[in-house]
């Protein structure tokens, strides 16, 4: 399934992913990636939280 991601540093991640979960937009049903050292979040939908998003499998 595609859906958009937040691509986060490694050291950021479960703070990212707590703030994403807080505002109900983490899909939760959906793995957490991860590429090139980055984390990959999936989100509900695009999000500008200063990380880039691009759509991931």
């Amino acid at each position: 399934m595609r859906a958009w991601a937040v691509v986060v540093p490694r050291e950021r991640a479960e703070e990212i992913r707590r703030t994403l979960q807080s505002q109900g937009l983490l899909l939760k049903h959906l793995r957490i990636g991860h590429e090139d050292g980055t984390i990959l979040l999936p989100v509900r939908k695009r999000v500008e939280i200063g990380f880039p998003a691009k759509e991931a499998e």
